[in-house]
């Protein structure tokens, strides 16, 4: 599993770093949101490390995105042989329940992914940055066991890229859907997410 871990994120970094946007784009239009239940070992954690890797579909002729989801005290060099362990594998899908968060700006960060990740894709590859390699998310983002989480776009008022990635987590609480979103992508790094802190980068 190790190795299926490292060739997913691997690729992805590939595609990147190679500019195939439409590839990368093409990818998307399979989904939009991934499903994680929180595991145990990731219960008390602070961070969570959120990877992308392109990776075979079922149908050998097609690819798919899985996201590789690891707490960060789990994501270092002292974990080089059992990471796998505390990574769990989440394959894109569309999160249908579009109803499912109720909050007015969280639904619109959402429809921003859905109408403008094609444009915006190959428009932040092109920045400095580039696209997104990774992402962090606050442990307190998951107030419930089970959870979807979806891709967002955030305006951020600049002119070349109006938007900013992140991730929304949405949260079943007593039948009704809580959302939060306190993540943000890598690159860029910084001082609370340097690029030393994502060990499955350089693998």
């Amino acid at each position: 599993m190790a190795s299926s871990i490292a060739d997913g994120i691997n690729a992805w970094k590939a595609a990147v770093n190679g500019k195939q946007n439409s590839r990368i784009v093409g990818l998307f239009d399979k989904g939009d949101a991934f499903r994680y239940v929180i595991p145990d070992y990731a219960q008390t954690c602070q961070q969570l490390h959120v990877y992308l890797g392109i990776v075979e579909d079922p149908d050998p002729t097609k690819e798919r995105i899985n996201f590789y989801v690891i707490p960060a005290e789990y994501d270092t060099p002292a974990h080089a042989a059992d990471y796998q362990l505390y990574t769990k594998v989440c394959p894109l899908e569309k999160n249908l329940g579009s109803n499912r968060i109720p909050n007015k700006e969280a639904k619109q960060r959402i429809a921003n992914w859905d109408k403008n990740y094609g444009t915006f894709i190959p428009a932040q590859n092109a920045t400095t940055d580039g696209l997104f390699l990774a992402f962090v998310v606050d442990r307190e983002d998951f107030e419930t066991l089970d959870t979807y989480v979806n891709l967002a776009l955030k305006s951020n008022g600049q002119a070349v890229v109006a938007f900013t990635a992140e991730l929304i987590v949405t949260n079943l609480i007593d039948s009704k859907d809580v959302y939060d979103d306190f993540s943000f992508p890598v690159p860029p790094y910084g001082a609370s997410a340097t690029a030393s802190s994502f060990y499955l980068l350089n693998l």
